[in-house]
């Protein structure tokens, strides 16, 4: 049976990317976030600031802040990249920046979708696809002109166009927390490994 630990981040190649429409844009509104409650350290976070910048956050800071502002009432793509030692966060296929990083990511024992490890700062909107991928760079260049419409292969989180959230987890260690008050899950589904 597989679980976080089974082919986590750690040192790999990884692509973790998905759909989001905001309705608003508070002082922070999460995507999402692996840091465990009250933690921080090497697990990612993605997250839209207040002005509309598109954020990658890992080990207690902004690694990544994108330039372009981040419309409301409409689908955008995100996509954080890790690809030979340097992390690249991609908005709607265009890149916001480049980050070196050479991090260990730690194994997280939760995972919030639409607010952070606080359950603060939530996403309010919708969210569809959301896939990581470990141990591939899906895109190492920008991509706007090809856009994923299908949804992915995932090590963990997916998201495939069917209707309610579903969270499986083969070790019950694992938590996954969801804001459910103002983000609208089109499809999320949770996965622990590979499975079907």
């Amino acid at each position: 049976s597989a679980t976080f630990s089974t082919a986590w981040i750690g040192s790999s190649a990884f692509t973790l990317d998905g759909w989001f429409r905001p309705t608003t844009v508070a002082a922070q509104s999460t995507i999402i976030d692996f840091r465990p409650t009250g933690t921080n350290g090497f697990y990612p976070l993605v997250y839209i600031a207040a002005g509309g910048a598109l954020v990658y956050h890992t080990n207690s800071a902004a690694r990544i802040t994108g330039g372009t502002t981040v419309t409301t009432n409409t689908w955008h793509h995100f996509a954080v990249v890790r690809n030979l030692g340097t992390t690249t966060l991609y908005l709607d296929g265009v890149s916001q920046g480049t980050w070196a990083d050479s991090s260990n990511y730690a194994v997280p024992s939760t995972i919030r979708i639409g607010a952070n490890n606080g359950a603060t700062n939530g996403f309010t909107g919708a969210l569809d696809e959301i896939c990581l991928q470990v141990g591939l760079a899906q895109w190492t260049t920008g991509f706007s002109g090809s856009l994923p419409a299908a949804a992915c292969t995932p090590t963990y989180i997916y998201g495939d166009k069917k209707t309610g959230w579903e969270a499986r987890f083969t070790d019950t260690t694992q938590t996954v927390f969801y804001n459910t008050g103002s983000t609208q899950f089109v499809d999320v589904t949770v996965r622990a490994g590979n499975l079907p």
